[in-house]
């Protein structure tokens, strides 16, 4: 998990703001409802509000979210990328 503001820089601009895990244990709300979080899955970076979905359907039901739904998810919660 990281802490920074999701945007288009190289994936090891983002390791500046990883966040470890003690201090995730201190308190892990308050990581998972920062508006600056961004979670790695399956090699690509997400917002907590696409990676939390996807990792729920992996915790709960033991399989991947259709490509459709994520699709869909990524659609609505994902920043724009802006040229």
């Amino acid at each position: 998990m990281l802490s920074c503001a999701f945007s288009s820089h190289p994936p090891d601009t983002f390791q500046n703001s990883f966040v470890p895990y003690s201090t995730f244990c201190v308190d892990p709300v308050g990581v998972l409802s920062s508006p600056n979080l961004v979670v790695r899955v399956s090699g690509k970076y997400y917002t907590w509000q696409v990676a939390a979905p996807l990792i729920m359907s992996a915790i709960a039901y033991l399989q991947v979210m259709p490509q459709k739904t994520q699709s869909k998810v990524s659609d609505k919660y994902m920043p724009k990328k802006v040229s």
